[in-house]
């Protein structure tokens, strides 16, 4: 395909912050890069028109090809200039290189030679320009006021200085909290943070699996491709996977089962009840008594907001509210400090 004479649809200012929230998650960086480059090129390839069918039979390195010709011409139309360096670019292929076994990054994508870092360098979209261009823009996702943070750090610092002080630049990932639901990826973060062991200072990505049967496929695929040691989070009843991971669990990874029910069973009684009592202080009131009991908290929770009248009981939004009263190490349970001192325990193995 000769691009010169290819008709485009240029890509906006933010569909370069969406592609790059997709291009940064957590995953193998050629799932990530591959999944960008058929979007692109779906999207914002008028002409010649490429089915989706024929997208799916080309090569990663030719698909990447025209993806990145739609991605370089519309910098260059939104006057984004290319720095003379690409410091961002290669600390994070860098970092990519320190949290994955890169020999197996490159099997599923047929692509030649064996030098991860070569062929990333190769694999890689124009970022520290768009970066650059955000980096005085407010309200911006998280995942790119990280990259606008770094940088700023990177323009800095000689290639050797960014490799010698890595640690010093960016907490990197040193390990993978991998749980069932949205209340664990809400709260935990915030209770680690209040005992002085924040998630993101530590190296802990936490990732919500969403359910039991996704988080046992998750860990299967990712167990292999991680340098970094994995923790994972179950509730009590998750008997019925526990033979499937069991089986699959490396030596360098851990499995930690809470003690009785669901996370919300082991949160403090207090913190719950100040939680409701804060946030529903028009409607009523719920007491110590209502909390006790051997029926499960959530069980207890749905009959307590249809009796008192909040509406119905969402775990999500609970976990948004209880996480906002988090305000002492007091409103932490014992047993999820355990788990949170375990988790701490296996970052510095």
């Amino acid at each position: 395909m000769e691009l010169e004479y290819a008709k485009i649809k240029p890509l906006e200012m933010e569909d370069f912050i969406h592609y790059i929230d997709w291009l940064t998650r957590f995953k193998n960086p050629f799932f990530n890069i591959n999944r960008v480059c058929d979007k692109i090129i779906s999207k914002n390839l008028i002409a010649p028109a490429v089915s989706a069918k024929k997208t799916s039979e080309l090569g990663l390195l030719d698909k990447f090809k025209i993806a990145n010709y739609i991605w370089n011409t519309s910098c260059e139309r939104l006057g984004i200039k290319r720095p003379k360096n690409s410091a961002l670019k290669d600390f994070l292929i860098f970092e990519e290189s320190k949290t994955f076994n890169t020999s197996l990054l490159v099997q599923d994508y047929n692509l030649p030679g064996k030098n991860f870092n070569a062929l990333r360098k190769q694999l890689f979209f124009e970022i520290d320009g768009i970066i650059n261009a955000l980096s005085h823009q407010k309200n911006l996702p998280t995942y790119i006021n990280r990259l606008v943070y770094l940088s700023k750090k990177l323009q800095k610092l000689s290639v050797q200085e960014v490799f010698n002080n890595y640690q010093s630049l960016y907490t990197s990932i040193k390990l993978v909290l991998l749980t069932e639901g949205i209340t664990e990826e809400k709260l935990l973060p915030e209770f680690a943070q209040k005992i002085g062991s924040g998630f993101e200072k530590s190296g802990i990505k936490l990732i919500a699996a969403g359910g039991k049967s996704p988080l046992v496929k998750y860990y299967t695929q990712i167990r292999n491709l991680m340098k970094i040691p994995v923790f994972i989070l179950l509730d009590a009843d998750a008997t019925d996977i526990l033979d499937s991971l069991t089986s699959v669990l490396l030596k360098k990874d851990t499995l930690h089962i809470i003690s009785d029910g669901e996370i919300e069973d082991i949160l403090s009684p207090a913190l719950i009840m100040r939680t409701i009592n804060k946030n529903y202080s028009q409607i009523g009131q719920i007491t110590k008594k209502d909390l006790q009991g051997d029926m499960p908290m959530c069980k207890k929770l749905k009959i307590l907001y249809k009796n008192k009248g909040f509406g119905d009981f969402q775990k999500a939004r609970f976990a948004q509210i209880l996480k906002n009263n988090i305000s002492r190490q007091s409103d932490i349970s014992n047993e999820i400090k355990f788990i949170l001192q375990k988790i701490t325990k296996c970052v510095k193995c």
